[in-house]
């Protein structure tokens, strides 16, 4: 229970930590280099809010993704262990293919984009376990009905 309710806060804190960093490329003909440009869920968040009234097909599912990596599992700590084990186990490969592309496709990975992969694992095997567990008394129990 206490590694799912760290790494479940520890992804709204990676809401604001840097995600990913797209370090600046030359310029052609003498023109000058772009600025880089570090990418955060908040940053990412205030750019799909910016966007939405012109382009509301990418930027709600966008809004809404940022939500699923990183607030759910916070949101669903108090539902209890299987609840949250459910949910997350649900959630683990959208928001993983999320995590991806605002990671390593986007750019260089940062500190943020790291620790949020590494709560998303923790997550994932602590909802696998309690998934493993839960079945397993299910069967047990029905097992034992039947002897």
């Amino acid at each position: 229970m206490l590694i799912r309710t760290a790494a479940s806060w520890l992804l709204v804190l990676c809401f604001v930590l840097p995600l990913s960093y797209c370090s600046a490329k030359a310029g052609e003909k003498g023109r000058p280099a772009a600025a880089p440009i570090t990418w955060s869920g908040l940053g990412i968040a205030q750019e799909a809010l910016r966007d939405i009234g012109v382009t509301p097909a990418h930027e709600v599912p966008m809004l809404l993704n940022l939500g699923l990596v990183f607030f759910v599992p916070a949101l669903c700590v108090r539902l209890g262990a299987l609840r949250h084990a459910l949910i997350v186990g649900a959630s683990a490969i959208p928001a993983g293919l999320c995590l991806h592309v605002w990671v390593f496709v986007i750019g260089t990975p940062r500190y943020g984009g790291i620790l949020a992969i590494a709560c998303w694992i923790a997550l994932t095997c602590a909802s696998a376990v309690t998934l493993y567990t839960a079945a397993a008394d299910r069967w047990r129990r029905h097992r034992s009905l039947a002897t």
